[in-house]
């Protein structure tokens, strides 16, 4: 995120790396985990930051909101909002 202004190609590749390990993540932690929930939780985020807001959208639904850890909250009602605007600025 760092360098997203001064190189916005480079930081696209940097996310979608990022995006890739966040996968991988999600994969090797156990579901519902706190770690489970920051993966899942980063791969929305940089879904939304690189534009692809159908995909951001179809993980935020298959996605049981109502058993995120409850620090959760607000971010989930943010989130939501960005990705229905379609704004992939950074937050």
């Amino acid at each position: 995120w760092a360098d997203e202004d001064r190189n916005p190609a480079r930081s696209q590749r940097y996310l979608s790396l990022a995006f890739e390990r966040f996968v991988l993540s999600e994969r090797a932690t156990s579901a519902g985990s706190r770690d489970w929930w920051v993966a899942r939780w980063m791969q929305i985020e940089i879904h939304r930051r690189l534009g692809r807001f159908e995909e951001a959208d179809r993980l935020l639904a298959a996605t049981d909101m109502n058993a995120a850890p409850e620090d959760f909250g607000p971010m989930i009602v943010r989130q939501t909002q960005l990705v229905e605007a379609q704004d992939s600025s950074a937050q």
